[in-house]
């Protein structure tokens, strides 16, 4: 009878311990794992956790007619050491994403270079490319192509998997833009006299039209408060009308004009009272794209 026991506690005993011994291989097993890979698209990432995609915003000039962009980046997540096996990847365009007010590309004016493939093992991102032909594109609307990404051997990052690529087209003008200049405030003696190095942004409004991204400044560098200028510039004898809506115009007797080997303008405009007692004069000289 006590052999029967002995024998029966030493059963217990080894399954209670292989028991054990597997518990807890399965625990280092689960502890060890590595999350599963994820693509996403790199640029969607970027902003805050929206319902709406990320949207992008790339100015491009009319030449050359045809242009190669940098369309989104795909990249491989959720691994903590680099990706050792190929990603497939596939773009799909859903212009269903576009937010309202954005012109979707016309289907014959641009071409992703490459919609399918792979990233690569050892790689972790593959940058997307997209040809557009701007021949039909205009100057008053903002274009764009809404994508989503899938795969087949790896999950998508719903935060990730879709994005909105858009394109603002630039007249030859648009710029960041160094100013100084004189302005005249008939008995204000802060706001009359010169004033120098500062920046002012010059935005398309049309193929050559412009209008300054802030106000005017006076000689004491707060802003004259008739609106922002708009120029229209003549691209035969590069002379410069100035407008906006209070109106502003040009003053009288100067020669409000673009010198393209500089890139410089010498605009002088007027308003209210006129130009003995309302006056700005400025010159603008071309620094770096506008973003």
């Amino acid at each position: 009878m006590k052999k029967i026991i002995y024998a029966s506690l030493a059963v217990c005993l080894a399954l209670t311990t292989t028991s054990c011994l597997k518990d807890k291989n399965q625990n280092s097993d689960f502890l060890n794992a590595k999350p599963d890979v994820f693509i996403e698209i790199k640029e969607a990432t970027l902003g805050p956790r929206l319902a709406q995609p990320e949207v992008g915003v790339t100015a491009i000039s009319t030449t050359p007619v045809i242009e190669t962009f940098d369309l989104c980046n795909v990249r491989v997540g959720g691994q903590t050491t680099a990706n050792n096996t190929d990603i497939a990847y596939k773009v799909v365009v859903n212009n269903a994403l576009l937010p309202a007010g954005i012109v979707a590309l016309a289907a014959g004016s641009y071409t992703i270079l490459n919609p399918t493939g792979v990233i690569p093992a050892g790689r972790d991102e593959v940058t997307i490319k997209i040809r557009v032909d701007k021949t039909s594109l205009g100057f008053s609307d903002t274009y764009g192509v809404g994508i989503k990404i899938e795969s087949s051997n790896a999950k998508v990052n719903d935060n990730g998997n879709s994005y909105v690529s858009t394109y603002l087209v630039k007249n030859q003008y648009d710029g960041i833009y160094s100013i100084k200049g004189y302005t005249l405030r008939a008995g204000d003696a802060p706001k009359t006299g010169n004033f120098c190095c500062q920046e002012m942004g010059l935005a398309t409004a049309g193929a050559n039209d412009l209008e300054w991204e802030d106000l005017a400044p006076w000689a004491d560098l707060t802003g004259i408060g008739v609106g922002v200028p708009s120029m229209s510039v003549n691209p035969t004898t590069n002379a410069v009308t100035m407008y906006n809506g209070f109106p502003i115009g040009n003053a009288p007797g100067y020669n409000s004009r673009y010198v393209p080997n500089t890139r410089t303008f010498f605009v002088s405009f007027t308003w209210g009272a006129g130009p003995s007692a309302r006056l700005s004069t400025d010159t603008l000289t071309y620094l770096r794209p506008r973003p």
